[in-house]
């Protein structure tokens, strides 16, 4: 696929974002607090945040300077939002790949649901723990479902992977991951545990 360029509203002259995912500042010239200086064309290595998302900071030229997530960059750059959506979804719900092919606006309730949705399960089928192992397997062989559990240990909802976890109730993954591979008994209020572990053990 052919790396196409284009300007970020805000930022003309200054940055520009790729329909691959990359977001790169533009040579320019910069006050360095003494003097003018060149600066370079420059490949920004973005950073991951708490959340999972790749994020990178921004800046103004007016000694102001902002964070921004690399999906909503090339969301709102790439792809029209007529109905004014909220949310940018992965479709491969990978949240490090932010080519313009995997993403999509939407709304908060597609957003959340998606994962379920692509693994073709519901709580009623959790009720079903080696049904679910079964569809989780079929749906996403490279990920490790997670299974969300309130503290007496009834099942809550899957996710395809703790980052979706963490990313959908506002936890911590390494909080996630200590849970599931059994370092500590809970976090954020609830139980965690790899869906292959509920299904080998029911």
């Amino acid at each position: 696929m052919k790396e196409i360029w284009k300007n970020i509203y805000g930022y003309e002259g200054k940055y520009q974002v790729s329909n691959l995912g990359r977001i790169k500042s533009l040579s320019r010239k910069r006050w360095n607090g003494f003097t003018y200086a060149n600066k370079k064309e420059q490949i920004l290595k973005p950073r991951l945040n708490l959340k999972g998302y790749l994020h990178v900071c921004l800046y103004d030229g007016h000694k102001n300077y902002k964070d921004v997530e690399v999906q909503r960059l090339i969301a709102k750059t790439f792809i029209p939002n007529p109905k004014n959506l909220p949310c940018v979804n992965h479709k491969d719900e990978n949240p490090l790949n932010n080519e313009v092919s995997n993403l999509e606006w939407c709304d908060y309730k597609y957003n959340n649901n998606y994962g379920n949705h692509n693994l073709h399960l519901s709580i009623a089928k959790m009720n079903n723990p080696k049904h679910a192992f079964v569809s989780i397997m079929n749906g996403r062989k490279n990920s490790k479902a997670v299974i969300q559990l309130d503290l007496d240990g009834n099942k809550i909802r899957v996710y395809p992977s703790q980052m979706a976890a963490a990313r959908e109730t506002n936890s911590m993954q390494d909080g996630i991951s200590a849970c599931c591979r059994g370092k500590q008994k809970e976090h954020n209020g609830y139980k965690w545990k790899f869906a292959t572990d509920i299904a080998i053990n029911s």
